[in-house]
């Protein structure tokens, strides 16, 4: 139990965060059927949540434990410092291919590898490590600094500023399309810690702070519905003039916020341990690109056409399942070797 939370809610914390993985590779399996409605609404509506839900849950959890402990703070930056570095160096390669597929001049290695490694990632999902640790930091820090109130404001003011790139083609030629054309062509994404990480650790935040306060205790399945219809809305009217992603939707900072509540809420009893499928999720997360990205190259050089979608998750998933598996299984063994039994000495009777 963490600060009044049931086990069975932090378990079925964790259940959700698996859920949420799948949402991801979901996500970066292309087009899943033919209708680009439904596809639209699974891949941009609902799996879209998957992040948010991570970058709340994990900060209610780190707010909840550097509260309890003055040494937690840097013992977690550190932590997760070194798996960025860790996954960074793995998917290196895949960049650096990248790169010369594009036909980048040498100069432009180094480079890419320094905005790769702080920014946007070595491989297309590695921004998301960045993004939290800076959300992290730069939400504590403003917290100490202005309160809640300046706080909320300035988070809500960078979010606006970040949606220009889901909004941009409603923004077309005017001057808030043009400034951030520009940032775009420096910077390549608002999808980062500041304009995007930043409002929902803070709502992480807030909900280990108020955690029994009325607004994350009655009528949570009403709050959660009405804001996922005003989600959906926005996302038909982004779904008819698409702009560069669909990250930025204004309709997954209550949705996400209070999906994370109910399962912090829920009355469901977990009779089985999830140790393993907590270390599971975190696999799929990191590790799903390679066997994505190698099964699509595989299956179209061999059939000549393009491969997306449900089969390409399907193999993607049980790929990268077995393989997590085996990793976790052999360091368990290795974090808790057998001990050695010797056989007891006979006492010798005279």
């Amino acid at each position: 139990m963490i600060n009044g939370v049931r086990n069975d809610n932090l378990k079925l914390l964790t259940i959700s965060q698996y859920i949420a993985a799948l949402l991801v590779i979901i996500i970066h399996s292309g087009s899943l059927n033919g209708n680009p409605e439904w596809d639209f609404f699974i891949k941009n509506i609902i799996c879209r949540l998957a992040v948010p839900f991570f970058m709340i849950s994990t900060a209610y959890l780190y707010r909840q434990k550097m509260m309890n402990s003055e040494s937690y703070k840097k013992k977690y930056f550190k932590k997760q410092l070194k798996t960025h570095a860790f996954w960074s160096i793995i998917y290196l390669p895949a960049g650096v291919i990248y790169l010369w597929q594009q036909a980048s001049q040498w100069f432009v290695y180094p480079v890419a590898l320094l905005v790769g490694v702080v920014y946007v990632g070595t491989w297309y999902h590695l921004w998301y490590l960045p993004a939290l640790l800076f959300g992290i930091w730069f939400t504590d820090w403003c917290l100490r600094k202005f309160g809640y109130k300046i706080t909320t404001v300035l988070a809500v003011i960078c979010f606006i500023m970040g949606s220009a790139e889901t909004y941009s083609s409603y923004i077309g030629d005017s001057i808030f399309g043009e400034v951030y054309q520009m940032y775009a062509n420096i910077f390549v994404t608002t999808r980062n810690g500041l304009f995007f990480a930043f409002v929902f650790v803070l709502l992480g935040f807030v909900l280990s702070d108020f955690r029994n306060s009325k607004l994350f205790t009655a009528n949570l399945p009403l709050k959660f519905m009405l804001s996922f219809i005003i989600l959906s809305q926005e996302g038909w009217y982004i779904f008819q003039n698409p702009g560069v992603d669909k990250n930025f939707l204004f309709g997954l900072v209550p949705t996400s916020l209070f999906l994370v509540t109910l399962v912090l809420n829920s009355k469901i009893k977990i009779k089985f341990p999830i140790t393993m499928l907590r270390d599971q999720a975190r696999y799929l997360f990191f590790l799903h690109p390679l066997f994505l990205e190698t099964s699509r190259y595989s299956i179209e050089r061999y059939t000549g056409k393009g491969f997306e979608g449900w089969g390409l998750f399907i193999i993607t998933f049980v790929l990268t399942s077995i393989i997590s598996s085996v990793i976790i299984i052999i360091k368990n063994k290795w974090s808790h070797p057998k001990e050695i039994s010797y056989p007891r000495q006979v006492a010798i009777q005279k």
